[in-house]
Formats: structure tokens, C-alpha cells, sequence
């Protein structure tokens, strides 16, 4: 976390907060897309201009994080999909909060793990977040994409369910 100084904290923060207000702005477009496209627009959801202003606004916010203090912005990845694991049923309105809050902690553990792991040295931050990071981000690509689908070679336009990847085997 030594890259960036106070003006680029400042500049991250004021990008993760127009973030977190646009997500609460669109948390109830959100719980309406939860049910289903379908569902969605028949309660008259714009899906289309909710998926695109939440990408822009999510990889701005990652672009602008990453920039400034390096690979440690995926926590922003892994945070949201451990809370909705903890807690599977809440809101949007619950679930963002509860996973900054989450990802802080887990930021903030991993800078004290690497300040006193070695204690006369430091550790990057970096490399704490990549040895538990990349367990937690395998372990979520295995639990919530228990299959992947594949394209059938026999009939192109007919996917195939790829057993390779599949948790039950």
C-alpha cells in the first residue's frame, strides 16, 4: 500500500463513494433483476441501462483503485460473492456495506499480517492478498460455477455441459 499517497487516497475515495451511492441509488433495480430478467422489466427495469451503468461505475472504481495502489483492488472482486455466500438471502442494501466492511477487514489483516510476518522486514501487501486471495477467488469459481458450457462440436449451436469442471466428480 506504499504507492499512493494522500491526494490518490482522496481520489480513490471519492471514486469508491459516487460508486457506493450509485449501487444504493440502483440496490431496489437490483433486487428486481435478482428475480429474473423477465421479472425485472415487466416491473419496469431499464436491465440493459442498469447492467451497463453498473459496469461502467464498477470498473471505474476498480480502474481508479488499481491504479493507484496495485493488485490489491480484487479484494473488491472476492468481498460481495463471500458475503452473498455467508449470507445468501439479505438485500443489495444489506450486501454492499457488509462487503466493504468485509473487504476493509481483510485488507486490514493482511497489511498487519505483512508488517509482523517477518517483523524487521515488510512484506508487500501484494503478496499477502495473492496467497489468500487466490484460494478464496478458486474456491468461489469452483462453488458458484459448478459447470462450465462448452460448445458441442456435433451441433454448434447446442451447448454441452463440460463434466471436467463439475464439484461432484
Amino acid at each position: 500500500m506504499n504507492k499512493g499517497a494522500w491526494p490518490e487516497a482522496l481520489a480513490t475515495l471519492i471514486t469508491g463513494l459516487l460508486g457506493l451511492a450509485a449501487a444504493f441509488r440502483l440496490s431496489w433495480d437490483y433486487e428486481a433483476i435478482k428475480w429474473g430478467e423477465v421479472q425485472a422489466i415487466g416491473l419496469g427495469v431499464n436491465v440493459r441501462r442498469i447492467r451497463l451503468v453498473s459496469l461502467l461505475t464498477s470498473a471505474l472504481t476498480t480502474a481508479v483503485a488499481t491504479a493507484f495502489f496495485g493488485v490489491i483492488g480484487f479484494v473488491g472482486l472476492i468481498a460481495p460473492h463471500m458475503i452473498r455466500l455467508i449470507f445468501p438471502q439479505a438485500g443489495h442494501a444489506f450486501l454492499m456495506p457488509a462487503a466493504a466492511l468485509f473487504g476493509s477487514c481483510f485488507l486490514l489483516e493482511a497489511d498487519l499480517l505483512a508488517q509482523n510476518l517477518i517483523y524487521p522486514q515488510i512484506l508487500p501487501i501484494g503478496i499477502i492478498c495473492a496467497f489468500a486471495g487466490v484460494p478464496m477467488f478458486l474456491f468461489l469459481l469452483s462453488f458458484t460455477t459448478p459447470f462450465c458450457w462448452a460448445v458441442n462440436p456435433t451441433s454448434p449451436g447446442v451447448p454441452v455441459k463440460a463434466i471436467w469442471l463439475s464439484p461432484t466428480r
